[in-house]
């Protein structure tokens, strides 16, 4: 191998894949960054296994070749040098990598040993705007479920169908819903994982990212097994051709439409961030007690309600606009700052049946979103 590159790009690059690259493995080829010179430039790949990133650096390349490198090593050394000419070669199993009067030499296993990434072509592909899924994932997914006794519940559903999206995600107590438009007829879906998606909006939001569109690409196995994100052309400046690969969660989720509410006997619309601001202060209290946050949906206002035996009680009245009669539930207090955190209007509506049905918070304005929550039973 041998190529030349720019050292921001090289670090843009590092700093791009890292994310994935696999930590205490006992395969231990994958604590490295996978470094390929082809004649289209130079291409950083890592994997954990169940995540890989790759991403292509502009560059020249005189000869192609590939070698793995330590993550760590190479992330504290060159990826702290001044912005310059960065020469890499190889020798035997060894990189060179030389900038001004700096050089290193590092080993690491063969390439060869470097597990491949999944081919995603064949499958379905849709084509996606990129800020649709960005926010698609900010509002889905930190609902997924964290323990694994329930693998489907770890990663979020993407379907597509007739030019439109849905992304859901269920953890058992709660339900987070999004919908938004795609122009691409093909239908298709799949469990992502939480992880990858988080990981996905980071690099999808990373600075200087602002490609319109992004692409969802899927095998052609059944059930289909891998699936990946793909922003063709450019990432950001010096990085092209971003791939997210990821395996998939195989599994039935959950019929989560029939979920949903339909109907509502009480419904109350107010300031989101008025009512965000009371619920951050009532889970003060809550915390230190039963970390319930009680609501009091009255004629004109929603009352909000925290007690812990040993410090003490919060009361706040957040003004409302009431339809219905009065009514009241409690709710896990992180669950209702989560809620309120995903919506994005100037106003959050609240709709509930009785004390110990599931109430949904939406935006009055927004028929997009969707999020279910289940209450807790107290004495009231």
């Amino acid at each position: 191998m041998k190529a030349e590159v720019l050292q921001e790009n090289l670090k843009k690059g590092i700093d791009t894949v890292k994310g994935a690259v696999a930590t205490r493995s006992t395969l231990p080829v994958i604590e490295n960054i996978l470094m390929e010179a082809t004649h289209g430039g130079v291409r950083l790949t890592a994997t954990n296994l169940e995540v890989a990133v790759s991403v292509g650096i502009g560059g020249r390349v005189d000869e192609e070749g590939a070698v793995t490198v330590p993550t760590r090593t190479l992330a504290e050394t060159v990826g702290k040098w001044p912005k310059a000419r960065v020469d890499l070669s190889t020798d035997g199993g060894s990189v060179v990598i030389v900038s001004g009067s700096r050089k290193i030499i590092l080993n690491g296993p063969p390439a060869e040993d470097y597990p491949p990434i999944p081919d995603t072509a064949g499958g379905p592909k849709i084509t996606l705007k990129r800020d649709y899924l960005v926010e698609a994932i900010r509002q889905t997914v930190f609902v997924a479920a964290t323990a694994d006794d329930r693998p489907v519940l770890m990663a979020v559903r993407l379907a597509a169908s007739e030019g439109k999206v849905a992304m859901a995600a269920a953890d058992g107590y709660r339900l987070a819903v999004k919908e938004f438009p795609t122009a691409t007829p093909d239908e298709l879906a799949v469990l992502i994982p939480a992880a990858t998606l988080r990981l996905a909006r980071k690099l999808l939001t990373a600075k200087g990212c602002d490609t319109e569109d992004v692409e969802l690409h899927t095998n052609d196995k059944v059930p289909t097994t891998q699936a990946s994100i793909v922003l063709p052309g450019t990432y950001v400046p010096g990085l092209t051709d971003l791939r997210i690969t990821a395996q998939l969660v195989l599994g039935t989720f959950p019929n989560y439409p029939g979920l949903i509410p339909t109907s509502w006997s009480t419904r109350a619309v107010a300031s989101r961030k008025e009512l965000q601001a009371a619920v951050k202060e009532a889970s003060v209290f809550a915390a230190q007690g039963s970390d319930i946050i009680r609501l009091h949906l009255g004629a004109d206002s929603i009352r909000l309600t925290a007690r812990a035996e040993e410090v003490g009680e919060y009361v706040q009245e957040i003004p409302a606009k009431v339809e219905g009669g009065e009514n009241k539930i409690a709710i896990q207090s992180n669950y209702l700052v989560d809620a309120l955190g995903a919506l994005s209007g100037e106003e959050a509506a609240l709709e509930m049946t009785t004390p110990s049905s599931p109430m949904v918070w939406c935006d009055p304005d927004d028929a997009s979103y969707v999020h279910v929550l289940m209450p807790m039973f107290v004495q009231w």
